[in-house]
């Protein structure tokens, strides 16, 4: 299945985590799920040490992942 964000380029920084906050605020927890994912690797760091995704901490952006929760 391959991944699909909602949303992309989201500035790794003060104003893009108060973004992510508000987000998952209102977001119909019932409903959806969210996973916060690092994009881009800051500069300066080898991306052969994370073979499996850089942390967000060495990331210049943020996407989010949003799933639909399965219904019980």
């Amino acid at each position: 299945m391959a991944h699909r964000y909602l949303l992309r380029e989201i500035p790794n920084d003060e104003e893009g985590e108060r973004f992510v906050k508000e987000f998952r605020k209102y977001l119909n927890k019932e409903g959806w799920s969210v996973r916060l994912r690092g994009q881009h690797l800051k500069p300066g760091l080898n991306w052969r040490q994370y073979p499996d995704g850089q942390p967000i901490e060495c990331s210049t952006h943020l996407r989010v992942y949003v799933d639909r929760r399965k219904s019980k």
